[in-house]
Formats: C-alpha cells, structure tokens, sequence
C-alpha cells in the first residue's frame, strides 16, 4: 500500500529532540536493547520529558510537586500504563534522534552512538538552522534504516530538496506563489518520488482550479491509498504530518511561513533572503536519493559533517551568497530610511575578494544576517511601540475564550502574542523572547524547556514570563514546577533588582494556585515572587494601562512593578491558596490606576 511520507509524530516539537538526545547520552556505548529502551523511557519519566497518559494516584502529587522523581516511581509510572510492548516505547522515542541523524540507537545494532552531528546539537551554543539544515538534507527515502518507506513501496525521494524543487517551480508556473496549509499538507507528504514533482504541480494547479476542493482533496487521497472507500483518519493523518513537516523544515530558515491573521491557515513559502543560498541548492542537488549498500555505508554518512558537500563551500558560489545579503541589507535600509551606522558603525568597511581566507568570509556572511536580523527586528518592534490599535486587538482577542483556547492559536503564537505586548507598551530596556525566530523574527518553535518564554528587563525590576495553553490537571502537574527553576536560575544572574515570574495561562488551575503560594511562601527555591494570571484578567489589567497611555502619552513601568508587588503581597496577606486566588480575582477587578 502506497503511504504518505513523515519525519516524526512523536517529537513534535523539533527543539525536544535535544532533551531526548541529552537523555540518551546516558546510555551511550551500551546495547540498545530491550532493557536499555525500557530504562530510557523510564529515565524520560524521570526528567518530566515524557508524561504518560496514566499516572497512579499515589505518584500524582509527585508529579506536580518540586521533588525529583526517582527511578522507582518513574517504573512505577511507567509499569501502571500497562503497555502491551513495553521496550517498544523507548524504540519509539529514540527513533527520531535516528532518523535526523542525531544518534545510533538500534534494537540489534552494535552500540548506542551519539553522532558529531547530535553532539553540536548538544553544545550551548548550537546554531539551530545549521544542525536541521546538516540533518534533513541526509533525510532520505528510501535508507537501509526504514522498512515503511522502502523502494518497493515506491519511495525514491530526498524531501527537502524536493519540496525546495517544488516551490521554486511554483513560483515559476503558477500565478499563485508558494502553497497554502491545506496545499502543502496534502501535496507534500504525497509526493514520494522525486520524478513526480511536475505531476504533483499539476495536481496542485487543478486543486486550485476547483470550486468544491474538499471533494477534490478526498478523490486525490483514494487515488493515492489506492482504495475504494477511505476512512477520513487517512485525511487528517495529512494534516498532521504537514504541519510537523513544516515545523522541521522551517527550522532551516529556507521557508517562510506567515499567517493573514493569528487564527487563519498558514502559507509557505521559500524564504526571500535566502534566495542564492536556495538557488545554488536547486542546482547542486536533484532531489534523488543517494545508494547504500548496507546499514554501516549509511551510518558513515549520518556521521560525517562533511557530507554533503554544500555548494557555498566553494568560495565563488560563498561570495555570491555574501553578495545578496550586502544586498538585502542595503535594500532594507533605503526602503525604511534607515542609517545602516546605527546597526554597524563599520558597514562599508567590511570588504572580501577571492583572497579573502574562506573562515573569513563565513564570517562576513554570518555578520550580513546578523545585521539583518537586527535591523529586521527594530523595524517590526519600532512599529508596534504605543500601537493602541493592536493593543486593543490583543486585548479583544484575550476576551475570546474561544480564539484563545483555539488549536491554530499554537503555543509559539502564544509566548509571541505576550512578547509583542510588552513591545507596545514600550518601558522596558530590553525584551528577549527566548523562541527561535526567523528572518522577520516570527517564532520558528516555542522556548526549550530549559529557559523562561521571555525575558522583560526595565529599569528597577525584571520580568520572566512564562505562558500555557495547558489547563486542568496537566497544568498544575507540568507547568508549575520548571517557572520556579527558570525563576532561579534568572535570579542568580540578577541579583540587583526585583524578579518576578508572571504565569499566564487561559485558566489557571486551583492546584496550580496551591504550588505557587507554597512557593511565595518559601518553596524549593526559596522565597519567590510569583503572580499567576488568567488571560481574562491580564486583559483586565491592560484595559487601564490604555486608559493610562491614552491620558500621559507613555506608558509607566513603575505602574507594572507596583502591580506586581500587590499580587504578591496578596499571597503574604492570604492563609491559604484559595484564599490568594479569590484575593488575586478581586483586586484585578478592582484595579484602578490612581494618577496622583
């Protein structure tokens, strides 16, 4: 039976797979058998990196408390699931980290191996777009490694470099540039043959030309399963995979993905900037498998970070790329009446010739999109400062249960939402998301696990944001304990002013409240100032700071600091959480900001 190809479903977000390889890193040079996956998932349950659908009543308050969770309750967790191949789900989650070429984890298969390529992706200061960039260009199907995407099954495909292949002919033969979400989730996971990118751009071209594309989209999906009647899984399976597809790809930085609004479908598109970069891969590379002739030939090719040679290595084709980013740089200024001196006060000094020594002109040509970056990002952070509009849309937005607790409005959209709020109020020093962005400064992938979502710096207090859609039970249990480590851990390196944590989250659970207070009161780490918000009450809080703004012209952190300050006073005042909660309701309900 013909299958759609995937990268994985099991690590959604792309940026886990360091923790996982952490984990595995453990484990290293030992068999990967079925005692070693069982004790990896085991220790992943240790490290609150995976939370099984059932947990045992007596391990619950663990779960949601600051206490480590040991090696036997974590078997404990793991054996109450009663999986019917236990070993299987410790396969399950290293098979990722095989197939990016991260690691050598194989049921069978001499030892675990972390390979160079998964080692950078360990280093503190791994550059994101290199590591999936060095990784899914190896991705290829069919590979010694996959029984499902095998030659048989009519897979001869290198995806990236396909889907590149793809939108560059797009852009060439269709009026209409790039491909919507519902185009890119269909047409890509079905194109499973390099040979077959021009039949796919005509099924795309005809999908468009239709007036009732569901019916369209169905007849292509029996088509492709080859069946006469198709169970609607298969469909939504698609969508599924296009979307973590896009995630992946995404990472690379040669695919640009916007959105009409915060809710609409995304579009995506090759990455503008990137257009040398994109254009000489297109001519190095077909999209054509390359052949292996056994498991060791392949992972010798994981595991060399020379291979494939990139076109860029070459110094001609690495000037040509330097080139068009001088150009983008210079375009961006003009168009903006910008002075390139505020960003790089020796812009026109940065000079190179064939002469230059190639680790120079990686150099120059990683300085041009830092450059860019930076100018990119004042120019979207300068237009949102006092923008009162979008402030009073953010606002309404909040309002809306619906929208906010929405599955298009993803959790990367979230932690950015709050980012561009604390932008347009505009008192801060310095705002640092801690998402990956992309050129436009768009989250790539929500914050890693390991650092607050953002970070709000002003001038006597400091601000460690951390946002969830979690609610319910999974919210008190996965989302109270890492904010009071990240909290810390920013205490620690600012130490000269104030730090609170301010938690927002549709809902916020009434157990969430009870970890909070305790750790108000003098948790783990102390005595910490911790606020939990739901939205509907920041929105309320936001209501009069634009009665503020709109009255003094400019909005007063000081005003922000003193807010705070009250809600943790609050839970200093209260006995107990319920109380601080009830006492937390009231005094955002009743807040007003007295100007005198």
């Amino acid at each position: 039976m013909t299958l759609p190809w995937s990268i994985t479903t099991t690590v959604r977000n792309p940026l886990r797979n360091r923790e996982f390889l952490k984990t595995l890193t453990e484990f290293e040079g030992k068999e990967f058998n079925e005692e070693i996956q069982i004790k990896f998932q085991i220790r992943l349950i240790e490290k609150r990196l995976y939370k099984p659908n059932k947990i045992p009543p007596d391990c619950q308050s663990l779960m949601a408390s600051n206490s480590i969770i040991d090696y036997q309750n974590a078997k404990k967790i793991f054996d109450y699931n009663q999986y019917e191949d236990p070993p299987m789900r410790g396969r399950q989650s290293a098979n990722p980290l095989n197939k990016l070429g991260f690691a050598v984890a194989r049921k069978n298969f001499d030892k675990i191996i972390i390979t160079p390529l998964g080692k950078k992706f360990l280093k503190e200061d791994f550059d994101i777009n290199y590591i999936f960039l060095k990784s899914l260009i190896k991705l290829q199907f069919p590979n010694p490694w996959s029984r499902d995407f095998s030659k048989k099954k009519g897979f001869n495909i290198n995806p990236f470099i396909s889907v590149l292949h793809l939108l560059n002919k797009i852009n060439k033969n269709l009026k209409v540039k790039g491909l919507t979400q519902t185009e890119f989730s269909v047409f890509v996971p079905t194109l499973n043959n390099f040979k077959s990118i021009d039949d796919q751009i005509e099924n795309i071209y005809t999908y468009r030309k239709k007036t009732d594309k569901k019916s369209y989209i169905n007849d292509f999906a029996v088509r492709f399963y080859n069946k006469r009647k198709l169970d609607k899984k298969k469909i939504n399976d698609l969508f599924d995979y296009g979307d973590n597809i896009m995630r992946y790809f995404r990472l690379t930085n040669y695919f640009k993905v916007s959105k009409s609004h915060l809710l609409g479908e995304w579009r995506i598109d090759l990455e503008p900037t990137k257009k040398e970069e994109i254009n000489q891969l297109i001519n190095g590379f077909s999209g054509e498998p390359l052949n292996f002739d056994n498991e060791n030939s392949y992972i010798k090719y994981l595991s060399d970070l020379n291979l494939p040679k990139l076109p860029w290595e070459n110094k001609e084709n690495l000037i040509k790329i330097i080139i068009s980013y001088k150009k983008n740089i210079l375009e961006i200024v003009k168009k903006n009446k910008l002075d390139i001196k505020k960003f790089y006060k020796n812009f026109d000094n940065i000079k190179f010739t064939l002469n230059t020594p190639k680790e120079k002109l990686i150099s120059i040509k990683e300085k041009y999109i830092n450059i860019y970056k930076e100018i990119k990002n004042y120019i979207n952070f300068d237009k949102m400062k006092y923008d009162l509009n979008k402030l009073q849309d953010k606002i309404e937005f909040l309002d809306d249960s619906k929208k906010v607790n929405s599955r298009d409005f993803k959790p990367e959209m979230f932690e950015k939402f709050f980012v561009d709020i604390f932008t347009i109020l505009n008192d801060s020093k310095k705002i640092k998301p801690n998402y990956p962005m992309d050129e436009d400064g768009e989250p790539l992938s929500h914050a890693s696990s390991s650092k607050p979502d953002f970070e709000c710096y002003y001038n006597n207090f400091n601000i460690v944001g951390e946002v969830t859609k979690q609610q319910g039970g999974n919210q008190w249990m996965t989302e109270t304990v890492p904010p009071q480590k990240h909290l810390s851990d920013f205490e620690d390196k600012n130490k000269d002013k104030p730090n609170f944590l301010l938690f927002l989250s549709p809902t916020i659970h009434e157990r969430t409240y009870a970890n909070f207070f305790i750790a108000t009161k003098g948790g783990a780490y102390g005595k910490q100032k911790i606020i939990p918000l739901s939205t509907i009450q920041f929105s309320s809080l936001l209501k009069q700071f634009i009665v503020f703004i709109k009255s003094n012209k400019k909005f007063n952190s000081d005003l922000l600091e003193s807010f705070l300050e009250e809600m943790v006073d609050l839970a200093e005042k209260s006995e107990t959480a319920t109380q601080w909660s009830a006492n937390i309701n009231k005094a955002v309900k009743n807040y007003k900001i007295n100007e005198d």
